[in-house]
């Protein structure tokens, strides 16, 4: 498999990309640790900060997760704190006519396609 290398402009709109997604994250799971489960308040700040309902949907599954396992391994959240992660995660829609993603698509084995913020391409 080859290895993309982001260069020039591109390396900052990636890097603009997963600081929005992070920080969206982040505030979804302040939510969580006050006491906000359902996911309609996360979503909402989630959006806010990135401005995209395909990776909102990914920040409030990924706190989903989140919570999901302090609780299986009896951790309270306050003590939980996300560590420096770079990731860029989205929830296809449920809806059959749009099955397929269009924030990051799969073209190939070897290719992938991803909507990066304030990126001309």
């Amino acid at each position: 498999m080859n290895l993309a290398v982001l260069e020039e402009e591109v390396t900052c709109y990636f890097y603009l990309s997963v600081a929005k997604f992070k920080a969206g994250a982040n505030k979804a799971f302040d939510y969580a640790k006050n006491g906000i489960t359902n996911s309609t308040q996360p979503y909402k700040v989630a959006y806010s900060v990135i401005g995209d309902k395909r990776y909102a949907d990914g920040e409030v599954l990924s706190v989903q997760n989140i919570v999901k396992s302090a609780k299986t391994l009896s951790i309270e959240l306050n003590n939980v704190k996300l560590k420096d992660w770079q990731i860029i995660q989205t929830r296809s829609s449920p809806r059959p006519e749009d099955r397929n993603d269009r924030n990051i698509r799969l073209i190939s084995k070897d290719e992938v396609r991803v909507i990066l913020f304030n990126s001309p391409y």
